[in-house]
Protein backbone atom coordinates (compact mmCIF):
# COMPACT_ATOMS: atom_id res chain seq x y z
CA UNK A 1 0.00 0.00 0.00
CA UNK A 2 1.38 3.39 -1.01
CA UNK A 3 1.77 6.34 1.29
CA UNK A 4 -0.92 9.00 0.87
CA UNK A 5 -0.59 12.72 0.39
CA UNK A 6 -1.59 14.33 3.68
CA UNK A 7 -3.82 16.81 1.86
CA UNK A 8 -4.76 18.02 -1.61
CA UNK A 9 -5.86 21.52 -2.58
CA UNK A 10 -8.02 21.83 -5.70
CA UNK A 11 -8.01 25.33 -7.19
CA UNK A 12 -10.69 25.59 -9.87
CA UNK A 13 -13.64 27.90 -10.41
CA UNK A 14 -15.97 25.17 -11.66
CA UNK A 15 -18.04 23.48 -8.93
CA UNK A 16 -18.83 20.42 -11.07
CA UNK A 17 -15.14 19.89 -11.87
CA UNK A 18 -14.24 20.22 -8.20
CA UNK A 19 -16.94 17.71 -7.25
CA UNK A 20 -15.73 15.16 -9.80
CA UNK A 21 -12.04 15.71 -8.97
CA UNK A 22 -12.74 15.33 -5.25
CA UNK A 23 -14.52 12.02 -5.95
CA UNK A 24 -11.57 10.78 -8.06
CA UNK A 25 -9.15 11.68 -5.28
CA UNK A 26 -11.30 10.03 -2.62
CA UNK A 27 -11.82 6.91 -4.75
CA UNK A 28 -8.13 6.65 -5.64
CA UNK A 29 -7.13 6.82 -1.97
CA UNK A 30 -4.08 9.02 -2.67
CA UNK A 31 -4.93 11.64 -0.03
CA UNK A 32 -6.14 11.90 3.52
CA UNK A 33 -8.13 15.09 2.84
CA UNK A 34 -9.21 17.41 0.01
CA UNK A 35 -9.84 21.16 0.17
CA UNK A 36 -11.27 23.34 -2.59
CA UNK A 37 -10.59 26.99 -3.49
CA UNK A 38 -12.62 28.60 -6.28
CA UNK A 39 -9.86 30.94 -7.49
CA UNK A 40 -6.26 31.87 -6.85
CA UNK A 41 -7.08 34.65 -4.40
CA UNK A 42 -9.15 32.32 -2.23
CA UNK A 43 -6.32 29.77 -2.37
CA UNK A 44 -3.67 32.30 -1.32
CA UNK A 45 -5.82 33.31 1.68
CA UNK A 46 -6.31 29.68 2.61
CA UNK A 47 -2.60 28.89 2.33
CA UNK A 48 -1.74 31.84 4.58
CA UNK A 49 -4.17 30.52 7.20
CA UNK A 50 -2.75 27.00 7.01
CA UNK A 51 0.78 28.29 7.76
CA UNK A 52 2.97 25.21 8.33
CA UNK A 53 0.18 22.75 7.42
CA UNK A 54 0.48 23.27 3.68
CA UNK A 55 -1.16 20.85 1.24
CA UNK A 56 1.12 18.16 -0.12
CA UNK A 57 -0.47 18.45 -3.58
CA UNK A 58 -2.05 21.41 -5.38
CA UNK A 59 -4.02 20.88 -8.58
CA UNK A 60 -4.34 24.29 -10.22
CA UNK A 61 -6.53 25.45 -13.08
CA UNK A 62 -5.12 28.25 -15.25
CA UNK A 63 -8.23 30.08 -16.44
CA UNK A 64 -10.25 31.41 -13.50
CA UNK A 65 -11.88 34.70 -12.59
CA UNK A 66 -10.65 36.92 -9.73
CA UNK A 67 -7.09 35.48 -9.83
CA UNK A 68 -6.04 33.04 -12.54
CA UNK A 69 -3.48 30.28 -12.16
CA UNK A 70 -0.55 32.32 -13.49
CA UNK A 71 -1.11 35.16 -11.03
CA UNK A 72 -1.62 32.61 -8.25
CA UNK A 73 1.80 31.11 -9.01
CA UNK A 74 3.45 34.54 -8.86
CA UNK A 75 1.76 35.34 -5.54
CA UNK A 76 2.47 31.86 -4.17
CA UNK A 77 6.16 32.25 -4.97
CA UNK A 78 6.22 35.45 -2.88
CA UNK A 79 4.84 33.73 0.24
CA UNK A 80 8.05 33.45 2.23
CA UNK A 81 6.23 32.65 5.48
CA UNK A 82 4.96 29.25 4.30
CA UNK A 83 7.06 26.16 3.55
CA UNK A 84 6.88 25.15 -0.10
CA UNK A 85 9.47 22.38 -0.31
CA UNK A 86 6.97 19.60 0.47
CA UNK A 87 4.20 20.84 -1.84
CA UNK A 88 3.81 19.44 -5.34
CA UNK A 89 1.95 21.64 -7.85
CA UNK A 90 0.40 20.40 -11.07
CA UNK A 91 -1.45 22.60 -13.50
CA UNK A 92 -4.70 20.85 -14.39
CA UNK A 93 -6.30 22.62 -17.30
CA UNK A 94 -8.20 22.40 -20.56
CA UNK A 95 -5.61 24.64 -22.23
CA UNK A 96 -4.06 23.13 -25.33
CA UNK A 97 -1.84 26.15 -25.91
CA UNK A 98 1.79 24.97 -26.23
CA UNK A 99 2.89 28.33 -24.80
CA UNK A 100 1.15 27.43 -21.53
CA UNK A 101 3.14 24.21 -21.28
CA UNK A 102 6.39 26.07 -21.97
CA UNK A 103 5.51 28.80 -19.47
CA UNK A 104 4.75 26.16 -16.83
CA UNK A 105 8.16 24.55 -17.40
CA UNK A 106 9.83 27.87 -16.56
CA UNK A 107 8.15 28.17 -13.16
CA UNK A 108 10.22 26.39 -10.50
CA UNK A 109 7.31 25.59 -8.16
CA UNK A 110 5.36 23.78 -10.92
CA UNK A 111 6.01 20.04 -11.03
CA UNK A 112 3.91 19.21 -14.07
CA UNK A 113 1.16 20.04 -16.54
CA UNK A 114 -1.93 17.83 -16.90
CA UNK A 115 -4.85 18.18 -19.24
CA UNK A 116 -8.38 17.79 -17.97
CA UNK A 117 -10.18 15.65 -17.17
CA UNK A 118 -8.46 14.24 -14.13
CA UNK A 119 -8.39 10.45 -13.95
CA UNK A 120 -7.39 7.74 -11.51
CA UNK A 121 -4.39 6.93 -13.71
CA UNK A 122 -3.20 10.55 -13.65
CA UNK A 123 -3.54 10.62 -9.87
CA UNK A 124 -1.58 7.38 -9.50
CA UNK A 125 1.14 8.80 -11.78
CA UNK A 126 1.34 11.92 -9.60
CA UNK A 127 1.65 9.70 -6.55
CA UNK A 128 4.45 7.65 -8.15
CA UNK A 129 6.34 10.72 -9.38
CA UNK A 130 6.14 12.16 -5.84
CA UNK A 131 7.78 9.00 -4.54
CA UNK A 132 4.79 7.85 -2.50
Amino acid sequence: MRTKFKSVLLIDDDDATNFINRKFIEFSGIAESVTVALNGSEAISLLKMLKANQPALILLDINMPVMDGWVFLKEYSKLDEIPKEKTTIYLLTTSVNPDDIETAKQIPVVTGFLDKPLSIDKLKNIQVSAGL
